[in-house]
C-alpha cells in the first residue's frame, strides 16, 4: 500500500509463512479468543485498518464502517499487556451505538510498529492524533484511556 513501509520484523505480518507459527495458533486460547474479538468488532461497525503516517510510523486502528457526523467520536487507548480488542470488547458493543468509536492499536502493539528511535507517551500521543487526522477525526474528540492508555491520554 501507498505510502506504508514493509512490515517490521517483530511483527506477526513478518512471522505469517512460519508453519509453526500458524500450527500453533489453531491451538492457541489466545488467538481463538482474537478471532472471536475480531467478529465482536465486527459486528459491532468497526473495521480495521491499516494507516501509515509518513515517517516510517504504521497504526492499525478500529474506525467505524460508516462514521455518523450527528455521533460524538470517542478514542478508546488501551494499556499494556493484552491487545485493544481484549480491553474494551465488553463496551465496544454498547458504545457504537451512540458514538463514533475508534480503538487504536498503540505503537508496537498489533501491527503497530514505528521504525524512529521515540519511545514516550509523548510520541504515542502525536502518534494517535495524526491517526486521527488521517481518518478526518478534526473536531471534538473524547479520549478514554486504560492504565497505560492513560497515560497517553
Amino acid at each position: 500500500k501507498k505510502g506504508i513501509p514493509p512490515p517490521s520484523p517483530f511483527t506477526n505480518a513478518y512471522s505469517k509463512n512460519n508453519n509453526n507459527r500458524r500450527m500453533s495458533r489453531c491451538f492457541s486460547f489466545a488467538s481463538l479468543r482474537d478471532r472471536c474479538l475480531e467478529s465482536t468488532f465486527k459486528k459491532s461497525g468497526l473495521r480495521l485498518t491499516t494507516t501509515g503516517l509518513g515517517d516510517d510510523t504504521v497504526m492499525q486502528c478500529w474506525v467505524p464502517k460508516l462514521r455518523q457526523d450527528s455521533k460524538p467520536n470517542l478514542l478508546l487507548i488501551h494499556g499494556f499487556g493484552p491487545n485493544a480488542m481484549w480491553h474494551w470488547a465488553d463496551i465496544v458493543a454498547r458504545m457504537t451505538r451512540h458514538l463514533n468509536v475508534y480503538v487504536p492499536y498503540l505503537v508496537f502493539f498489533g501491527e503497530s510498529y514505528t521504525t524512529r528511535p521515540a519511545r514516550s507517551e509523548g510520541f504515542q500521543a502525536q502518534c494517535l492524533m495524526r491517526l486521527m487526522e488521517a481518518h478526518s477525526v478534526t473536531s471534538s474528540l473524547s479520549v478514554v484511556g486504560l492504565s497505560y492508555g492513560g497515560f497517553v491520554a
